[in-house]
Formats: C-alpha cells, sequence, structure tokens
C-alpha cells in the first residue's frame, strides 16, 4: 500500500511538472502566432470615394444598370440623384412610404460618411420594375453636411459619420447605430432633415 501511494504521489508530481512545461511551451507558441498575426495583418482603412455614384455603385445597393439609379446633377454644388427600390403588388402605402424616406436617409448619411460632399440633393421614388416608376410617391430633399452631423450628435452623440459603419472582415457595413436613424426614428430624423 505504501508503494502504491509513493507511486501515485510520485506520478502526480512528474506530471504536474510536465504540465508546467507544457504550458509554458503553449504560452511562448501562443506568443509567437500573435506576433505574426499582428505584423501580417493589415488595417483596413474606412471605405472613401470620391463620388457619390461610385459609391453607390460599388455598395450594390442601388445601380445605374437596373434603373435604381440616376444621376440628375452632377455639378458639384449641385448634385441630384435618384434612388428607387422595387415595390409589388399587395405592398401597403405606409410600407411604400416609410421605405421611401429610409432610403433618402440612408443615402444621405452613407454620402456624408463615405465622400466629402457637403450637400446633396435625393429623390427617392419607388419603382415596379426598371424604367417604371411610380411617381406618387416620390420625396426629394436637399441636406446639408452641418444638417445631418446635427442630427448623428441628437441621436447618437457623436459628429463623425463613420459610427454608423463597422468592419465585417475586410468590408465595412452599416452598423446597428444606422438603424437607430433608419427605423427606430425614421420619422423624426427625415422631418429633420426636411428643415
Amino acid at each position: 500500500m505504501k508503494h502504491l501511494i509513493f507511486f501515485l504521489l510520485s506520478a502526480l508530481l512528474i506530471s504536474c511538472s510536465e504540465d508546467k512545461h507544457s504550458y509554458s511551451e503553449k504560452k511562448h507558441e501562443s506568443t509567437i502566432v500573435q506576433a505574426a498575426a499582428a505584423e501580417s495583418s493589415e488595417v483596413i482603412e474606412f471605405t472613401k470615394y470620391p463620388t457619390v455614384i461610385q459609391m453607390l455603385n460599388e455598395s450594390h445597393d442601388f445601380t445605374e444598370e437596373d434603373g435604381s439609379l440616376k444621376l440628375l446633377s452632377k455639378e458639384e454644388k449641385n448634385i441630384h440623384i435618384q434612388v428607387s427600390k422595387l415595390i409589388f403588388d399587395g405592398d401597403q402605402e405606409k410600407i411604400i412610404k416609410e421605405q421611401t424616406m429610409r432610403d433618402i436617409v440612408y443615402v444621405a448619411f452613407q454620402a456624408f460618411a463615405q465622400t466629402d460632399i457637403n450637400s446633396l440633393t435625393i429623390s427617392s421614388v419607388p419603382m415596379k420594375d426598371k424604367g417604371n416608376y411610380i411617381n406618387k410617391y416620390k420625396l426629394t430633399l436637399t441636406i446639408s453636411r452641418e444638417n445631418a452631423k446635427s442630427i448623428l450628435k441628437e441621436y447618437l452623440n457623436t459628429e463623425d459619420f463613420k459610427i454608423l459603419f463597422k468592419l465585417e472582415g475586410t468590408i465595412w457595413i452599416p452598423s446597428e447605430n444606422f438603424n437607430v436613424l433608419m427605423f427606430k426614428n425614421l420619422n423624426e430624423v427625415f422631418s429633420e432633415l426636411k428643415s
């Protein structure tokens, strides 16, 4: 019995000693892997575009090819675009109106976040299919960066438009903060953009 207890204690001590050594090696290996990952990882800059049209085409939310994006005026001080989302038979009028407002809010804040423009006129017109626009629901707003910045300050307590996006993998996508403007406070935000 004494031999058995001695044997078990010896085995336990040897095991603990090996575990410490093993942990030390693993910790060292982990440090090397972390250092290598830090060296190889790139800092992915927030995406900025030279024009609103390029921004929208590259985000694929609205495109000229499918008729959901039109450049109505490209004068530097009077940029005017039209965006359109598909609507379907049976869509409720309230939903169509909200989507039309939401498109203006989305494009305006995206444009101020990802371009350097100071103002933008956006028309939002739902469409049944390419070229078949439903002008009954058309909305048009001219929005300044300063006005959008004050709305951002009111609802998200910041003036940094980048807060509306988050990095997922290697691409910047809308964050939950965007939903505060586009869904939670849509009517209020749209109303303030109009003033």
